[in-house]
């Protein structure tokens, strides 16, 4: 078994025994994603001020002069906690510990090695599915702002508007409905 074969076995057998690693995840899931956890509605809160607080910047600097710590919070402090959100969500959308062990005991009952690049192909893949979804596109686009020195990029910073929706309930139930008709959609716009 090649030694890459042995790390991913390792840090996915790591990962499913370490109470630590999956309280983390498990919170990190939580206040993303539960509704029902009581924490969560402070992320949506704190995320939603950070949504307002870069449109109002945004807005102030077109006619005015604004303040350089206001430009650094949100250059900085605002893509930070966007970028911060994009990667634990993409960290939280699958459990790639269990897909190397499911892949481990499929090699191990064929009786061949663990194929590393197979299942990092397997795990890329599903990754990819996140990173491709409408609300991951968004969330994305949101973090593009930090590179003001392309001023088109400004643009971007639009797209934190729509980051808003990612926190209600009825655009969340109306993108649904979008995702799940954007074959229809797609017929009627050809």
């Amino acid at each position: 078994m090649s030694f890459a074969s042995q790390l991913l076995i390792k840090s996915a057998y790591f990962a499913q025994t370490s109470t630590s690693y999956k309280k983390v995840k498990l919170t990190a899931r939580n206040l993303l994603e539960n509704n029902n956890y009581r924490y969560k509605k402070y992320v949506d809160i704190f995320m939603i001020f950070l949504i307002f607080s870069s449109i109002a910047i945004m807005v102030r600097d077109v006619k005015y002069v604004v303040y350089d710590g206001f430009n650094f919070f949100n250059h900085y402090v605002i893509t930070f906690f966007f970028l911060l959100e994009y990667l634990l969500r993409l960290w939280i959308y699958s459990d790639n510990s269990l897909m190397i062990l499911k892949q481990k005991d499929d090699d191990t009952f064929l009786d061949r090695p663990l194929s590393a690049t197979k299942v990092l192909k397997d795990i890329a893949l599903k990754k990819l599915e996140y990173v491709t979804s409408i609300t991951a596109i968004i969330d994305l686009l949101a973090i593009l702002p930090f590179f003001h020195e392309l001023r088109l990029l400004r643009i971007f910073i639009l797209f934190r508007v729509f980051k808003l929706f990612r926190y209600t309930k009825s655009i969340k139930d109306f993108f649904s409905v979008i995702s799940s008709k954007k074959f229809e959609f797609l017929t009627l716009i050809s």
